[in-house]
């Protein structure tokens, strides 16, 4: 009984551990705990906005939020397009193949995140001339560092392709958590905080989770011109299309912090941001189903149904909940001060759930390398948006920016639509 049983535990055991894989690595597997662990990684900021809203004045938060958005935008412009041909690619590879292409794509953005250091501290110098916030220190400071800003994005897009999006999602918790750790250490100890420390603690702990998710992966260096040479063709073919559409897309709008800047003060800058990370929840279980549906989008004929009608339901309640939760919250855990970001919470929210479902398109377009349609739909985001915020943001402030977000949004949608129905109309019938 003892060695059967014992063996027939083991098997059990065994057994349990491959199914509890198997859901884990599944499309909806990889979608909840993706969705999950960015709920707790906006739940982490959250944290360290508390923190940082105690240990900064309100000016010194405005500067600092501004100084990560700024980085944040600038990152997602030194992608070049070279990357998701890499997640493309490895979605149709498997073992020692899938291995040899990260370890291309690894060798093939250290250049680029070394020129992304340099810019950053070039723009450091013009920043405080330009914008009505003083960031230029904090982001000298952090130049060096700055690099893993890039990489985020690109990290990503490696997670998509190799269906090892639970582990993006875990060490991007584990870098929150090194900053939000750093951030308590700061308020039991004489430690002074300053925009510039805030900066390059987060920083650093973005760059923890990147060495981790390195790691983890197991690249290979082996052909990687070869492989670096076929980045650049497929990059040239359709990479550089898409790179431009999503840099119109993401980048527009997350240009409102930038305007805000430049046209209010670092006050409504701070409040206009809190008021986006509360809001942000709302478009996570779309962004996790858009990005572990990624692989199987490679290979597909077009969305279901279901996919979207469930992503709209739940984006719906989300814009519900945040609405309803978001000045309770901020009065729990703010300073009186903090409030007004309630006022922005309902048109950030909506703005977000239409994100999330327009998301669900933009994986499948560039899934099936439709760049042409991308950098058309990002066209129309840039052209509405900018349009729109120079138009409310000077009348209306933080509010008219929330506001012109949800109008581009909406029209960016429709572009998507409209490039769907073509990357339908364009395959080939059975």
């Amino acid at each position: 009984m003892s060695s059967d049983g014992v063996a027939g535990s083991s098997r059990g055991e065994s057994g349990i551990l491959s199914r509890l894989r198997a859901v884990s690595t599944g499309v909806a597997g990889q979608a909840t705990i993706f969705s999950v662990s960015s709920g707790a990684v906006s739940i982490a900021g959250a944290v360290s906005k508390v923190f940082l809203g105690g240990l900064l004045s309100l000016a010194g938060f405005g500067a600092f939020a501004f100084a990560v958005s700024l980085q944040v935008f600038a990152g997602m412009l030194f992608e070049f397009g070279l990357f998701l041909p890499v997640a493309r690619a490895a979605a149709r590879t498997e073992g020692i193949g899938r291995r040899e292409l990260i370890g291309a794509a690894l060798a093939l953005y250290v250049p680029v995140g070394l020129l992304f250091s340099v810019t950053l501290f070039t723009l450091s110098f013009f920043v405080d001339d330009v914008f009505n916030v003083r960031a230029g220190e904090a982001l000298r400071i952090a130049a060096p560092l700055g690099m893993v800003y890039p990489f985020t994005l690109i990290a990503l897009k490696l997670a998509e392709g190799t269906r090892r999006l639970n582990l993006y999602s875990g060490t991007s918790l584990l870098g929150q958590f090194v900053f939000v750790a750093f951030l308590a250490i700061a308020i039991v100890t004489p430690f002074e905080v300053s925009p510039a420390t805030a900066l390059l603690a987060r920083s650093a702990g973005l760059a923890t989770g990147a060495l981790i998710l390195v790691t983890r992966l197991r690249p290979v260096f082996r052909h990687v011109r070869r492989h670096v040479a076929q980045f650049a063709t497929d990059a040239r073919a359709w990479g550089f299309q898409v790179y431009v559409g999503r840099v119109l897309s993401i980048g527009t709008y997350n240009m409102d912090v930038l305007m805000l800047g430049a046209l209010t003060d670092a006050k409504t800058v701070g409040l206009y941001v809190l008021a986006g990370a509360i809001a942000s929840i709302v478009g996570l279980p779309l962004s996790g189903a858009a990005s572990a549906l990624f692989p199987r989008m490679v290979a597909s004929r077009g969305l279901r149904r279901r996919w979207i009608a469930l992503g709209c339901a739940t984006s719906g309640f989300g814009v519900i909940a945040a609405w309803v939760l978001a000045g309770p919250f901020l009065d729990a855990v703010f300073s009186p001060g903090y409030h007004a970001a309630a006022r922005y919470v309902l048109p950030l929210a909506i703005a977000e759930a239409i994100r999330g479902v327009t998301g669900l398109f933009n994986s499948y377009l560039a899934a099936q390398a439709r760049g042409r349609d991308l950098r058309n739909a990002g066209a129309v985001l840039t052209v509405s948006n900018l349009i729109l915020n120079l138009a409310l943001i000077p009348s209306y402030g933080a509010t008219g920016a929330a506001w012109a977000s949800v109008v581009a949004l909406i029209a960016n949608l429709a572009a998507h639509v409209h490039g769907y129905r073509r990357s339908m109309a364009a395959l080939p019938s059975t």
